[in-house]
């Protein structure tokens, strides 16, 4: 493959982390909020991938280890396809993630647009199937240092 990411540590150094750094740097921004999310689940065919093993094998021990992981990968499955569950996957059933919420576009103290420069903008989220609300920035923190620990676990012999 090349360029560095050839690995599971080097796919991480290359794509994953800076990808994630780019979203977090405005963790409102739902096209980078994608894009992470992406880059995070792709870990997973890159693991597979250098492992030669099935990335279904891979995604079924990161799902039972890894609640961020389950609701990244149904995140990126739903910038990638425009829905949320995968029909072959083996809990196609099991929508983890019910909603994609975009943060709110900058406003200000007063609830007006650009008035008083004292404004934010707020972080994407998201809904899980239990009706709870998840922050997309903190899921994709413990994700990352999740596949992080993964992948030097599963290092690749030069």
């Amino acid at each position: 493959m090349g360029a560095g990411y050839d690995s599971p540590a080097g796919y991480i150094e290359v794509i994953a982390r800076p990808t994630v750094d780019e979203y977090l740097a405005e963790c409102h921004d739902v096209r980078k909020a994608f894009l992470a999310a992406i880059a995070i689940s792709h870990y997973l065919d890159c693991e597979a991938q250098t492992s030669n093993v099935k990335v279904e094998e891979v995604r079924k021990a990161v799902s039972d280890e890894s609640p961020a992981i389950t609701d990244i990968v149904a995140i990126a499955n739903l910038a990638k396809h425009y829905r949320i569950s995968r029909p072959n996957s083996p809990d196609r059933n099991r929508s983890v993630v019910e909603a994609f919420v975009p943060g709110d576009v900058v406003s200000h103290s007063d609830g007006s647009f650009f008035s008083d420069g004292a404004g934010y903008a707020q972080p994407v989220i998201y809904i899980r199937a239990d009706n709870t609300y998840a922050s997309l920035d903190e899921t994709l923190r413990e994700a990352l240092s999740y596949i992080s620990i993964r992948a030097e676990k599963h290092k690749v012999p030069n």
